[in-house]
């Protein structure tokens, strides 16, 4: 046997005997961050769009409870239309479920079937829950707190929540989402009103031809408070950022990805204490309160395509700059992606196990993907036989990634071996 392929089916035969790898939350965290590999949180000097084009007013009697009937304070609104097709988190939407609370949630299942609101109900009730586990999930959310949709109630000013899709010159789209003159953070105050707006833009490589980027920027734009200087606005208490498919991990956009620390960004919950509600650099829990400041989740590095199974468990087709390695597998499928599943095994530690990232691409025999009814979503495995395959693959015994399970046998091998675990299959010798 060559010495070479010895050492690859060594090495798979040794990983065999390291412990297997459990699903939580715990272990999850501990692993990579699935949107912090995704996307950075910019603060940017952006002054608050003038005229919104063309809009559409969603009727407040579209925001339905739990029960389905229309509510003013903690309703959602399913299934606005965005006007194109976006990723996040691995998916794919062309629409928003709109909460009057200032936030959005993707996915038909993330809708109101869920009390989501800011104040009171069922749990899961308060904004604290885009910094955890429980549902809803997949939520963006540029303020997230205690509102109401006003409508021609005296003392109060009338509110609307409205949309529109605009297109530029160069054919990119534009979602436009407006929580106007709402009534937020304190019920019972008529002059505690906020403008604020979402825009989601499409991100201009969606339309690379060799690797198409579809993860979209998500803006947070702030606009104006108050009633003409009377009265006290609340500013205070508003959960501002992102969570993911699963709850495992969040972006809180109060603080910038240059200005605090990873394990500040990934485990706090800190909420708005000023408008607008952009984090400084003046220390953990810091922020400035200049007008024209607003938000941005951009996408990091490059996409991808996200095929289950690829062997691309460190993500090089994510963040290689070079569209020639991003397009060819044999380039970014290396040693180092065996590597990596098995440090995971041996240090008991899982892969990043949400659709899209390390353990999605590392299962390349497709026999680690589970649907885990608490969170409605798939969690992938990837283990010793997969970094087999993958070294298989390297080896040049496997043309492409994923391979079908049960594997075939090679057929220059079928005289002497009828295993059909990559991992019992031997090189020449």
């Amino acid at each position: 046997m060559k010495r070479y392929y010895w050492l690859l089916a060594t090495v798979a035969t040794i990983a065999v005997a390291a412990v297997g790898v459990p699903l939580n939350a715990a272990a999850q965290q501990a692993g990579v961050a699935a949107l912090w590999a995704n996307y950075n949180v910019e603060p940017h000097n952006e002054f608050y769009p003038s005229s919104m084009p063309s809009p559409t007013t969603i009727p407040n009697t579209a925001f339905l409870d739990i029960v389905g009937f229309a509510n003013s304070d903690d309703g959602i609104a399913d299934n606005i239309p965005t006007g194109f097709s976006f990723n996040f988190n691995g998916n794919t939407y062309n629409s928003v479920n709109v909460g009057v609370n200032g936030f959005v949630t993707f996915g038909s299942q993330h809708g109101h079937s869920y009390v989501v609101g800011g104040g009171g109900g069922t749990p899961p009730a308060g904004n604290a829950f885009l910094f955890s586990s429980v549902e809803p999930n997949n939520t963006i959310a540029p303020y997230w707190g205690d509102h109401y949709y006003r409508t021609l109630e005296p003392g109060y000013t009338p509110s609307a929540i409205r949309y529109t899709t605009t297109i530029d010159s160069k054919g990119i789209h534009a979602f436009w989402l407006e929580w106007q003159n709402l009534n937020i953070n304190d019920k019972t105050n008529p002059s505690s009103i906020a403008t604020f707006m979402l825009q989601i833009r499409e991100n201009p490589l969606a339309y690379d031809p060799a690797i198409p980027d579809n993860r979209a920027t998500f803006v947070f734009e702030y606009g104006p408070i108050g009633t003409g200087g009377v009265g006290t606005v609340v500013t205070v208490g508003a959960s501002v950022g992102a969570d993911d498919s699963a709850g495992f991990t969040h972006l809180n956009a109060l603080y910038a990805s240059l200005a605090a620390p990873d394990s500040v960004r990934l485990n706090t919950s800190t909420r708005s204490t000023c408008w607008p509600p952009v984090a400084g650099s003046t220390g953990v829990g810091g922020q400035t309160c200049n007008p024209g400041r607003d938000i941005w989740i951009v996408p990091q590095g490059r996409g991808s395509y996200a095929q289950w199974g690829d062997g691309d468990v460190n993500l090089d087709q994510v963040y290689n700059p070079s569209a020639k390695v991003r397009a060819n597998q044999s380039l970014f499928v290396t040693l180092t992606d065996a590597d990596l599943i098995l440090q995971s095994i041996v240090n008991n530690i899982p892969l990043d196990s949400i659709e899209g990232h390390a353990a999605f691409h590392g299962d390349a025999n497709h026999t680690g993907r589970v649907y885990n009814t608490n969170y409605g979503a798939y969690f992938y495995h990837a283990n010793e036989y997969d970094a087999a395959y993958i070294m298989m693959y390297l080896a040049g015994k496997l043309a492409i990634l994923p391979w079908p399970t049960p594997l075939p046998v090679p057929g220059y091998k079928e005289s002497d071996i009828h295993s059909t675990d990559v991992s019992a299959i031997f090189a020449d010798a």
